[in-house]
């Protein structure tokens, strides 16, 4: 931590002029005040990914240990998150993901009855584009509710920025948000919490999440998945990179036409298909998007072209119920 605050600690420079103007002050500057809706939105997504990041073992352990050949202790899951969530993922996907096939998305806000969630485009690691529909494409969705005590925003509260109200969490699948929501572009924060059934505290959101994972990881492994399945490890043959960087490495479900191929893909650069992947279904399964991403594989399609090569857009409307709603900026 040290090192990181040294690497900020300079002044900046514009126009290769320096000022008397440090990212340190800038940092004090904008995010003092963390009770505007932006920031505190940013201040809970760090919060609830910290929690988890903590505790990720509780989190994946079954689904780690029955579909993978990759070591299960909390050091090792940490040190392999590490460069990924040190800092905020700017542009990704989803808020965290915790391991192949437990993908988390994070909202905060203070009033249920208020604000929405939007389904966005679903993006292929191939294709790097979206994949024509949209949906709620994370596996898991966490609404936390800054729930403060009437009468609380006293003198006190106002200067110590650090004491946050109770924070409850209500955590569903993305397959009931896109159940529930059918046809529509978007769900409120309400109808999420009824989904939910119940919420947690934010210390019993560790548990409360594992527990879910753990249900999903037994109904895969008890009635689709062939017994004994693992996903296979990547081939590692590839052209060494510059010291400190390492490869990034997918295992991709493609559906090209009527088929769909499975295989490892080197995504560092530019896409570049490794070793094939055995199917998981056992005989008579027909998995769908969820089912894949559950055991572990990024799904997407192979984009459709016309004669000239040109891709042919995939792109669905969806139904927009919440034209006359407000949207919230939690």
């Amino acid at each position: 931590m040290l090192r990181f605050i040294n690497r900020f600690r300079g002044r900046f420079s514009i126009g290769g002029k320096r000022t008397k103007y440090s990212f340190v002050s800038f940092w004090k500057w904008s995010y003092y005040n963390v009770d505007t809706p932006l920031l505190r939105g940013v201040l809970i997504e760090y919060l609830v990914i910290s929690i988890l990041l903590e505790n990720a073992a509780r989190v994946v352990f079954k689904r780690v240990r029955d579909l993978t050949h990759d070591t299960i202790t909390q050091k090792a899951i940490r040190k392999s998150l590490s460069p990924f969530y040190s800092y905020q993922p700017h542009g990704d996907v989803f808020d965290l993901q915790l391991h192949w096939g437990i993908t988390i998305e994070i909202k905060s806000t203070e009033n249920l009855e208020t604000g929405r969630l939007h389904k966005t485009h679903w993006w292929g690691p191939i294709n790097q584009r979206d994949n024509g529909s949209k949906l709620f494409p994370a596996q898991y969705y966490i609404l936390a509710e800054l729930v403060a005590p009437e009468g609380s925003e006293t003198e006190h509260h106002r200067k110590r920025k650090h004491e946050l109200p109770e924070i409850r969490c209500y955590v569903c699948r993305g397959r009931d948000l896109e159940d529930a929501s059918a046809e529509n572009e978007s769900i409120s924060y309400s109808r999420w919490a009824e989904i939910a059934g119940k919420s947690c505290s934010f210390f019993e959101l560790p548990d409360v999440l594992g527990v879910l994972c753990d249900e999903d990881t037994d109904a895969l492994t008890n009635d689709k998945v062939t017994l004994g399945w693992k996903i296979p490890r990547p081939s590692s043959n590839q052209t060494p990179l510059p010291r400190g960087t390492d490869r990034v490495y997918a295992p991709i479900a493609r559906e090209e036409g009527t088929e769909i191929k499975l295989a490892w893909w080197d995504i560092t650069e530019t896409p570049q298909e490794l070793n094939a992947i055995p199917t998981p279904w056992r005989d008579g399964v027909k998995p769908d998007l969820r089912d894949w991403e559950a055991a572990g594989f990024k799904y997407e399609r192979a984009p459709k072209l016309d004669e000239s090569g040109n891709r042919i857009s995939n792109r669905k409307k969806t139904k927009d119920s919440s034209a006359t709603s407000e949207t919230s900026k939690d």
